[in-house]
């Protein structure tokens, strides 16, 4: 798979000498910590990526580098953490969704009926206040004339080819592009909702444009999709902020 796609719904201008940036604001994420007290943890148990979401194809390869800021950041802000491997957590989320049907729970078919049960289970085997359940997810970013923002980040936009070279027409105007998300819910050991957050991370998909013609353009996977360690670190502290301050 070469990850091609012939077009997308991005606007690109040839033989213009306009190049125009959408106004778009790069807002922090609307992260929401549903009790105050959920900040104050020391303890916290961290379920693999992407547990019960299928891993996006594009940025598998680089998963692990997620998994490695995220825990690095956690245990630089002091947490105690555990990361449980992927064939124990699917176990406990199986068994989580027996026990959801065998007491007639409703959603047992749904994360938000399984997920409250399996953190009560994990307590019994596991010493933590909280439990914190990460995922990548695919967002659409706004795109301007060289970058893109989403999620409380601005990345640069790849463009290669010789249409977008210093003698090449072309000229990204508006719209958007693939981008890659790290998505965060945390419940207590009682089973309690306390957290939710969402921090930019990557962009996965670049531009190129070969030649001179409209046509001819497309957009591809970037080769090296979360491969910035900086740019991972953003985005793990944006995702877990306010739950663990990203100032403190």
């Amino acid at each position: 798979m070469d990850g091609t796609r012939s077009r997308s719904p991005i606007r690109i201008v040839w033989r213009a000498a306009l190049i125009a940036a959408v106004a778009c604001g790069c807002a922090a994420p609307r992260n929401h910590l549903y009790q105050k007290s959920g900040a104050q943890f020391e303890r916290a148990l961290v379920l693999p990526l992407n547990l019960v979401a299928a891993m996006p194809e594009e940025v598998a390869g680089g998963a692990h580098s997620v998994d490695e800021a995220l825990l690095g950041y956690l245990a630089e802000r002091g947490k105690a953490v555990e990361a449980m491997k992927y064939a124990d957590a699917l176990a406990a989320w199986r068994a989580a969704e027996s026990e959801c049907r065998a007491q007639s729970h409703e959603d047992c078919d749904h994360f938000a009926g399984v997920a409250p049960i399996m953190a009560q289970r994990l307590r019994r085997d596991h010493d933590y206040q909280t439990l914190i359940i990460p995922y990548l997810r695919f967002h659409a970013a706004r795109t301007g004339s060289n970058t893109a923002k989403w999620h409380g980040v601005k990345r640069s936009v790849e463009k290669t080819g010789s249409g977008f070279g210093p003698g090449g027409s072309a000229r990204l105007v508006r719209g958007e592009i693939r981008a890659v998300s790290l998505s965060v819910l945390a419940f207590s050991a009682e089973g309690k909702k306390i957290f939710e957050g969402v921090g930019g991370l990557d962009l996965v998909d670049r531009l190129r444009a070969p030649g001179d013609a409209y046509q001819d353009y497309s957009v591809d996977v970037r080769q090296d999709v979360l491969g910035d360690e900086q740019m991972l670190r953003e985005g793990v502290e944006l995702a877990l902020d306010p739950l663990v301050p990203r100032h403190s």
